[in-house]
């Protein structure tokens, strides 16, 4: 037997846009459903983006969304959006001070949290006069290489960053020909990057470095009375 419908709860819709795609998507709160997923999740980054994933999709009530392929800046933004409307938009803060070594406490407004762009920024890599590459952003589905990156381990480095590299190719053109990158076979795409000039690498470890990200700025005075700032922009500075 189910519940009678007058006992069942209504949520409150939330409109949101996409940076990436500027597209107005509405959501419901996350449920306590959402919560034993969050609560269930291993500590790692891969299983953390995810939860998150699952979390924007099961909230998402225009149901065209696809997490998968949203960029990774899209999820943090969505997410950490999605815990202002469902838990809450104000979160503590406590941060030591380099210059007095004191620590402050503040409270992060996540409805304030914004992506900002890097006028710098370009999804192109120039290879000739008419000849180029069109990158996207990493996205929700980034391979699983990128994952198991050891720190100590510099040929895991290297491949993970390659891996990115090539995840990221959206199309090759030349002249007013076109390519669709993602139509390739993997030895294909493999001997593609591999004969690319050092300068293409260059350019894309420009693309990343560049990428939109969270940014949320907090001010204040120390207590020499120096004016001191703190920028956050990845999702472990809001959620420490």
């Amino acid at each position: 037997m189910s519940i009678p419908q007058e006992f069942q709860i209504n949520h409150p819709l939330t409109t949101f846009i996409i940076p990436s795609t500027k597209k107005p998507v509405r959501f419901r709160p996350f449920l306590c459903k959402e919560e034993k997923i969050l609560l269930s999740a291993k500590n790692t980054p891969e299983e953390i983006i995810n939860v998150i994933k699952q979390i924007i999709t099961n909230c998402a009530i225009d149901n065209d969304i696809k997490s998968n392929s949203l960029a990774l800046y899209d999820l943090e933004y969505l997410y950490i959006k999605l815990v202002s409307i469902s838990i809450s938009n104000i979160k503590h803060a406590r941060y030591r001070d380099h210059e007095d070594n004191k620590i402050y406490d503040f409270d992060i407004d996540l409805a304030n949290v914004d992506i900002i762009h890097n006028p710098e920024h370009s999804n192109k890599i120039k290879l000739s006069d008419n000849a180029g590459i069109l990158l996207k952003p990493p996205v929700g589905n980034i391979p699983k290489e990128i994952w198991s990156i050891d720190p100590k381990d510099t040929k895991s480095q290297v491949t993970a960053l390659f891996s990115l590299f090539k995840s990221c190719i959206n199309q090759v053109y030349k002249n007013e020909k076109m390519l669709d990158f993602s139509e390739q076979s993997e030895e294909d795409k493999d001997q593609f990057v591999d004969k690319l000039p050092i300068t293409a690498f260059e350019q894309f470890r420009t693309f990343i470095r560049t990428l939109p990200k969270l940014y949320y700025k907090i001010e204040y005075k120390n207590s020499k009375e120096h004016s001191r700032t703190i920028v956050l922009e990845t999702l472990e500075d809001f959620f420490i």
